[in-house]
Parts: C-alpha cells; sequence; structure tokens
C-alpha cells in the first residue's frame, strides 16, 4: 500500500510578475495626491511656521483685546506663558520673555499690560536662540518686539 501524499499547491508567482505597471499606477498617484494635499493644509493659515512668530496690525484691531499683554495672550499664549524655566527642586527660575519697543529694551512681558493697540504696527516674537543671537545671552526666554506705526 502506498503512503498517501497529499496535492502539492501551485507554484504562486511573485506579485511583480502577475502586476503590470499600469496597475501600481493608481496606487502611486495616491499617494502623491495624498502628500500634495498636506502639504497644502500645512502650508496656509494661521499656524504656518511664517505667521507663528508674528502679530499684523490687522490681527491685533481683530481682537476684542484691550492692551498688548491681553492680545498676546489670546493670540499667542505661548510667546508669554511657554518660557518660564523651571529649576531641578521645581521653583521656576523667575526668567522670562523680554519685551522691546521699537527696538528699545523695556523688560519683562508685565511691561506690556495697560500699552493701548492703537499706534502699533506689528509684534513680532524671537525664540530664545534667536533672541540670543540678536540681542545679546540674556534672552535665553526669547524676545517680543513691538513696533509702533509712526507718527506723521
Amino acid at each position: 500500500m502506498e503512503k498517501y501524499h497529499p496535492p502539492r499547491p501551485a507554484t504562486i508567482r511573485p506579485a511583480q510578475d502577475r502586476v503590470g505597471p499600469m496597475a501600481r499606477l493608481p496606487i502611486l498617484l495616491g499617494c502623491l495626491m495624498a502628500l500634495g494635499i498636506s502639504a497644502c493644509a500645512s502650508s496656509g493659515g494661521e499656524r504656518s511656521a511664517a505667521n507663528r512668530d508674528l502679530l499684523t496690525q490687522e490681527e491685533i484691531l481683530r481682537s476684542n483685546s484691550q492692551d498688548l499683554y491681553s492680545v498676546i495672550d489670546e493670540r499667542r499664549p505661548r510667546w508669554i506663558r511657554g518660557g518660564r524655566v523651571v529649576s531641578p527642586y521645581g521653583a521656576s527660575s523667575g526668567e522670562s520673555v523680554v519685551v522691546y519697543f521699537d527696538q528699545s529694551r523695556q523688560g519683562g512681558p508685565e511691561m506690556l499690560r495697560g500699552i493701548p493697540l492703537s499706534g502699533i504696527s506689528e509684534i513680532r516674537f524671537f525664540s530664545g536662540p534667536d533672541a540670543q543671537q540678536r540681542f545679546g545671552l540674556d534672552h535665553r526666554m526669547g524676545a517680543i518686539v513691538v513696533t509702533f506705526s509712526p507718527r506723521g
């Protein structure tokens, strides 16, 4: 009596032999389309890299705020609140962003309270490394530069 041997399965060819180049085209086009859509979505709007560090006069005037501190706290809160250094013991080191009015150093973010919105051209934030390069090493937390419109 002979041993039973199950039938051998047919040889399966690799996928590239079964699928022609035109069959892969929809997959390639779908990937390119998804990439294009995601690139367009990240390039516009207020959250783009170019606008994250700038508040324009239009944005300032559209705000419901009464003073500079409130505008920044409403529109770009990380400029003020994001820059506290925490020591290993948990307490704040007291460092904060440095505020400039037309390139003149004023102090910390509290200087922005009570400053009216009229006459402001723009407000620009410089990250710690950028502020240190531009203004000096004591700007580890960054700088907020308020530019006033020229009087004329």
